[in-house]
């Protein structure tokens, strides 16, 4: 039931320039047009906090070593769920099962960011979405409500403040089974970071380097159970991997590593600059700056 005291979903849309499930509204309209070969291979991802560091080649590849199952869409995956509401409060205290599958790392929960797979998967994953949480009948609006109305007897909350939140209703897909129901794309859950790394509270695991003397530079990212936390409410944690490390082709400066994401950036950005013998360019240099240079140059020479 919508919270009436809050207008409802419809009052938070209209007052909303822009709203984070926008995205996949987007996106799902996108991948569902002409524009695209429904055998197309879709990468829909955040843009302001991410970082590309491999070419079309290296993500075809490592597609098709993750997604072994035809309709699969590959979802990063993160340290922390959020956001942090009454169903992880539920699991945390032992009330519900957890409804993520179990991850030999640290990394398990999925965040909207990014998603991988053919165009026709991601528009079945999203059209399923809007099929089953269409408010009204109005499916360019949908609304998803809260995971524990799967999880929890008689719960079947939905208000203002959980509509048109995309990491909710990813994990409402995930608690209501739709990820592996065989009814609808599967979600394969990138736990290794082979392609997406959500750093997150991961920033320990990450260095900058080149994994050979022809590597342009990348983040590579430490597997190894000897980093796992000490302290604190993830201590105890067991990080089984079967391997040393990866390298993942996106990073996504995501919650707390928003910090550590432009750092990251920079150090990237120098070392690919040094390798080809470019100037790094100033941050303050902007494409207006550089513009408006071109311009005088010419107004001068004229």
């Amino acid at each position: 039931m919508l919270d009436q005291s809050r207008g409802g979903c419809a009052q938070v849309l209209s007052q909303a320039a822009f709203i984070p499930m926008d995205k996949f509204i987007w996106i799902r309209d996108m991948v569902t047009s002409a524009l695209l070969h429904p055998d197309a291979l879709v990468i829909a991802t955040d843009c302001s906090d991410t970082y590309l560091m491999c070419g079309a080649a290296e993500i075809e590849c490592k597609f098709e070593a993750l997604a072994k199952e035809p309709g699969t869409v590959v979802s990063s995956v993160e340290y922390s769920i959020f956001p942090i509401d009454a169903m992880w409060k539920a699991v945390k205290r032992g009330a519900i099962r957890n409804p993520y599958p179990p991850s030999r790392t640290g990394m398990r929960y999925a965040n909207s960011g990014q998603l991988l797979g053919r165009a026709k998967d991601i528009g079945a994953f999203f059209n399923r979405m809007r099929r089953e949480w269409a408010p009204d009948g109005k499916p360019d609006t949908w609304c998803c409500p809260a995971p524990e109305k799967y999880m929890l007897p008689g719960s079947a909350r939905r208000n203002a403040t959980e509509c048109y939140n995309d990491q909710r209703c990813i994990h409402t897909y995930v608690a209501a089974g739709f990820h592996n129901d065989g009814l609808g794309p599967s979600l394969k859950f990138d736990h290794l970071a082979e392609m997406f790394l959500v750093l997150g509270r991961v920033s320990n695991r990450v260095t900058i380097g080149r994994t050979s003397s022809r590597d342009v530079p990348r983040v590579v990212f430490n597997l190894s159970q000897a980093l796992a936390p000490t302290t604190g409410p993830q201590r105890g944690q067991v990080w089984r991997a079967e391997k040393a490390y990866t390298t993942p082709c996106w990073i996504h400066g995501a919650g707390a590593g928003k910090s550590r994401f432009f750092q990251y950036a920079r150090q990237l950005q120098a070392q690919s600059a040094a390798a080809v013998g470019l100037p790094m360019p100033d941050p303050r240099d902007t494409e207006l700056q550089r513009c408006c240079r071109r311009v005088a140059s010419h107004a001068r020479k004229s």
